[in-house]
């Protein structure tokens, strides 16, 4: 498993590299690659989900908007590369570390560096379906997702 940055097109790119050269360097016609999304959000703040309620359990820090939490797929000429994110264990504990961060969060922290900005979760990939806004605080509070969201989210977007 790779640990990176998601708060910067330069990780992404990286991340798709790496995966770009080992098809390269290995002939195959696709490449996939599992990535943890934890404590990637250090310097710049982000949506913080954690595995369990009231903020348990393995962590995805999420540093920007997200299509899909299940992660992305990028084509490399005529082969297709995939990462797939999975929760790390960290601060609150290991229970979902390695799981697939789609469809299983339930509690959440905004911790976006810029005061007024709030992050909205989305019950289905590309910004759609039941959402849950999560205010931007000054120390972060983390909230559990409603019942509508609770282990059925799919994307995230920030607003100002």
């Amino acid at each position: 498993m790779k640990n990176i940055r998601l708060n910067s097109r330069t990780a992404t790119l990286v991340a798709v590299g790496g995966m770009i050269a080992a098809t390269s360097v290995f002939g195959a016609t696709s490449a996939s690659a599992t990535v943890t999304v934890s404590t990637n959000c250090n310097w710049t703040g982000g949506l913080y989900l954690r595995y369990n309620s009231d903020f348990k359990g393995a962590e995805a820090d999420i540093c920007n908007d997200l299509f899909d939490y299940a992660g992305w797929s990028v084509y490399n000429g005529s082969s297709l590369d995939t990462a797939h994110l999975v929760f790390a264990a960290g601060d609150g504990g290991s229970a979902g570390a390695g799981t697939s961060v789609k469809n299983n969060a339930a509690a959440v922290a905004n911790w976006s560096a810029t005061a007024g900005v709030s992050y909205t979760v989305y019950f289905h990939s590309g910004y759609s379906g039941a959402a849950q806004s999560i205010p931007w605080t000054h120390d972060g509070y983390p909230v559990n997702l409603n019942s509508s969201l609770k282990n059925n989210n799919a994307s995230q977007r920030a607003f100002a």
